[in-house]
């Protein structure tokens, strides 16, 4: 019995230290990606569409966003990108609604990001993200997308947490 239970922990062990050295693997080759290696992997052209935030108060601003949805291109991001237009930005498409978290490495421009439930709805806003930053920033509740835009956007546009992102990925409501 004794040799049973020594062999099971070991086992144990054993997929224990491969799950751990997989998850590490993963997490030095996102470390180690290299401006070069970003372009490498992002060798093809990302689709801009147009997405509207609808502000409470009234009033609508749009903006040209790449698109992304598959995940090279939500980890890619706007990484190494030294400047963006004024109504530019990303959508990033996360799927089924979820809890999720941002960073800032190698991003070199200051972004808002506007976390974004299934229905369209802004649950949280973070302003300026500051650049090369590893601290995660959360979404605070489950969301379906990310919108990120130049540092400083949001609120020179009056955009709040309530507002609607109008735009076909997300399922909109009729409001009452």
């Amino acid at each position: 019995m004794m040799d049973f239970l020594e062999d099971l922990q070991w086992k144990k062990a054993i997929s224990i230290a491969v799950v751990l050295g997989t998850m590490l693997a993963g997490f030095i080759s996102t470390q180690v990606m290299s401006k070069e290696d970003a372009s490498m992997a992002y060798s093809g052209k990302l689709p801009v569409e147009q997405v509207t935030v609808e502000l409470q108060g009234g009033g609508v601003h749009g903006f040209s966003l790449e698109v992304v949805s598959k995940p090279v291109d939500i980890q890619m991001g706007l990484m190494f990108r030294e400047k963006m237009g004024k109504d530019q930005g990303m959508l990033f498409e996360m799927g089924a609604p979820q809890l999720t978290a941002f960073w800032m490495k190698n991003t070199l421009i200051p972004l808002d990001m506007l976390f974004v439930a299934e229905d369209g709805t802004i649950i949280n806003i973070h302003q300026n993200a500051e650049p090369h930053s590893l601290t995660p920033i959360p979404s605070n509740g489950e969301v379906t997308g990310v919108i990120e835009l130049n540092g400083g956007r949001a609120k020179a546009l009056n955009i709040k947490v309530g507002d609607r992102v109008l735009h076909p990925y997300f399922k909109q409501t009729v409001k009452k």
